[in-house]
């Protein structure tokens, strides 16, 4: 996170610094500015990609990907109804960090509850359309479709990779 930050500023530094040999203030183009903060969030995702990509590959998962970059293996299926947008689901779940942090588990802070279309972290919530009641799961749910930059405020630091372990249950 420091990383990120210490980038940004120095990023930022670098591109104002430019020799102004008449001490005259240029106004910041906008464009510029804009297309370089673009290209700093491409390379961020990148490297998000490529750290995903090799934990999939170390752990053998076979993953699905969705076209938004979430990944999901269903490892054990359910025979319950397919889900759908507004469905509310009850999830006995461990949520963790890329790293291996444990942030979150049902066993010591009770069952999620959700509402399908409706929980704050919208890979979830995509992940979970894709499936069916009594399914067991890893999903893997990028930062920009979790907590983003400011994480949860609790737990889950800024731009974390979440990884759910989950079954949802049948009710």
């Amino acid at each position: 996170m420091h990383n990120l930050f210490l980038f940004i500023l120095l990023f930022l530094f670098y591109s104002c610094g430019s020799e102004n040999k008449n001490n005259v203030i240029k106004p910041i183009n906008d464009e510029i500015v804009k297309e370089r903060m673009v290209n700093v969030n491409k390379h961020l995702s990148r490297n998000e990609n490529d750290e995903i990509n090799a934990y999939i590959e170390r752990r053998k998962w076979n993953v699905k990907n969705t076209n938004s970059g979430v990944r999901f293996w269903i490892y054990k299926e359910g025979n319950g109804a397919s889900i759908k947008n507004n469905d509310r689901l009850k999830l006995k779940y461990k949520l963790s960090l890329i790293n291996g942090e444990n942030c979150y588990d049902s066993s010591n802070d009770g069952l999620l509850n959700l509402e399908i279309g409706k929980y704050e972290v919208s890979g979830l919530n995509e992940a979970l359309q894709l499936m069916r009641k009594g399914d067991q799961a890893i999903v893997i749910v990028p930062s920009h479709l979790a907590y983003g930059l400011l994480g949860d405020q609790n737990r889950i630091p800024s731009k974390a990779t979440l990884i759910y372990d989950l079954e949802i249950l049948n009710q």
